[in-house]
């Protein structure tokens, strides 16, 4: 028991690591003994609030975004978005509400900012929603009634996205080769 003792930092030593330990963890409160039955509930009802408005916060809308037009940003849904079109340095958003917004933003940066799991690219220049993908073939892909031109480069992805029911029937997917 002697060798442990010998071994024991003072006091301040320990408080003062514990201090710094306890402030780089970022804590929502400290407790502080002795503490009564009171503080302690004010206390986690407080960390409670913190956390519960922080998670607010910090996923306001998860499956939205906004778009500035003219004097005014628009939310934008995920579910809203049927396809996303590039073309010369903007790209065109299309919504089911018939609603097209126009943006100064390439398709690759849209996807960085917004790596939604339901919207896919099917090529170069389009990323589709896949809830409102209605059929697809080895060509084309058709998103309310409008078909657009698959490209190879992209269908291995798209291929482990979509769920296909497998039958009796011969329902082979395409050979997608891998470069």
């Amino acid at each position: 028991m002697y060798f442990l003792l010998e071994n024991i930092p003072s006091s301040f030593e320990v408080i003062s690591a514990l201090i710094k330990t306890s402030l780089e963890l970022y804590p929502e409160a400290f407790l502080v003994k002795p503490s009564s039955d009171e503080q302690i509930l004010i206390t986690l009802r407080r960390i409670l609030c913190t956390q519960i408005s922080g998670q607010l916060t910090e996923k306001q809308f998860p499956d939205c975004f906004y778009i500035r037009e003219r004097d005014c940003f628009h939310r934008i849904s995920v579910e809203e978005i049927e396809k996303i079109l590039a073309d010369k340095g903007v790209i065109h958003i299309f919504t089911n509400h018939g609603k097209k917004y126009t943006i100064s933003l390439c398709l690759k940066q849209f996807a960085e900012q917004f790596p939604f799991p339901t919207l896919q690219r099917v090529n170069r220049s389009c990323i589709i929603n896949l809830t409102h993908l209605k059929k697809f073939n080895q060509n084309y892909v058709w998103v309310n009634g409008s078909p657009i031109l698959f490209g190879e480069n992209y269908k291995k992805e798209f291929y482990d996205k979509v769920r296909i029911l497998k039958t009796g029937w011969k329902t082979s997917l395409p050979q997608v080769i891998e470069n």
